[in-house]
């Protein structure tokens, strides 16, 4: 289907699960409004990652997978109501195909994994390579399967932007002093061994105040025990916010930052998808695969790391990637990039 032939449309994107990845998700939006500007977007998500998606120009609706109240069946009822076109589902679960199948639409295109061939009309075959591109481009590679122009989806754009009444919120939560420059640190993730050591990140925090900085402690609810350590071993005493704010709250947080830096989590992608520069402490992931991406990021990581890339999510070799990391290199690089922000 050649979605630029079609007066209009009505399509049903399935949103992958993480924020991370829904955040690398968004240029899919832009890419399929860019080849056909009649077509309506619903997106599919779970709730806990449906933010990442409100506010988004592109989207019409938002529908959810779970809720206190809500079931499979039900949930495959109101999507059958809708009558889509096209779903386009870019997690690589059979169960996100499942439900496709079941929800009536007329096309459905996704990944061949996951034994669920069978269940999308349009299959999109693993090539060799395609697993180490970056996780935006295999995203925009279904689209293209689905019948996205590429050629008019111009380049890759990330979108999140926080409502006014959301920034005003982050003022409040944030009471930092005019004059002070904020600069936030998640110290968190979901995988251990993307955790730069908490003593550090608690000197680091220090080190700042005494610059004259203000410093906040941010991230998710699962990350807000490893903050609280962070804050614990300073004297600064710097706020944590981690798991005090939801996410659109997070967002808007992020936002008033004038630089953010972070672990290989979801909040680095909360900053470079807003346009704030974030400085990633990258152990032996690939960084190629899942970001940072967009001018404003820059990488630290230790040279020479003989088990990259990896993708595990607890460590067999004492966190070196990690721990080679050194105060100095980030404390050097986050002073050429607040130097290169006042050019």
């Amino acid at each position: 289907m050649a979605l630029h032939d079609k007066r209009s449309s009505k399509i049903l994107l399935r949103s992958p699960n993480w924020v991370g990845d829904a955040v690398m998700a968004t240029p899919v939006l832009r890419a399929l409004k860019r080849s056909q500007p009649a077509c309506r977007i619903h997106v599919l998500a779970k709730r806990w990652v449906a933010p990442v998606w409100e506010n988004n120009p592109d989207v019409e609706q938002i529908k959810y997978l779970d809720g206190p109240h809500s079931s499979w069946f039900s949930c495959v009822r109101g999507l059958r109501r809708e009558k889509y076109d096209l779903t386009i589902i870019l997690p690589n679960s059979f169960s996100s195909a499942w439900l496709a199948f079941w929800s009536g639409s007329r096309k459905r295109v996704g990944y061949v994994a996951d034994h669920r061939a069978w269940l999308l009309t349009t299959q999109v075959s693993w090539i060799g390579h395609e697993r180490n591109w970056p996780r935006p481009q295999t995203y925009l590679n279904v689209a293209k399967a689905a019948g996205v122009d590429m050629d008019m989806a111009g380049e890759i754009n990330f979108f999140l932007k926080a409502t006014g009444e959301e920034l005003a919120r982050a003022d409040v939560l944030l009471n930092v002093p005019e004059k002070k420059k904020l600069i936030g640190l998640a110290p968190g993730s979901v995988a251990v061994s993307r955790r730069w050591p908490a003593a550090r990140y608690a000197q680091l925090a220090d080190e700042l105040a005494r610059q004259g900085y203000a410093v906040v402690l941010v991230g998710s609810g699962a990350d807000a025990a490893v903050a609280q350590a962070v804050a614990a071993h300073t004297q600064s005493k710097p706020p944590v916010l981690a798991g005090k704010t939801n996410l659109r709250e997070a967002m808007a947080v992020i936002r008033r930052m004038a630089l953010l830096v972070s672990n290989d989590s979801g909040s680095m992608h909360l900053a470079y998808a807003q346009g704030v520069p974030v400085l990633v402490l990258q152990g032996a992931a690939d960084p190629n695969v899942t970001g940072p991406f967009g001018a404003n990021s820059r990488i630290v990581r230790a040279p020479g790391i003989a088990c990259a890339p990896c993708v595990r999510n607890e460590c067999p070799r004492g966190l070196e990637c990690m721990t080679a990391i050194s105060l100095e290199q980030v404390s050097s690089a986050i002073g050429q990039m607040l130097a290169e922000s006042r050019d």
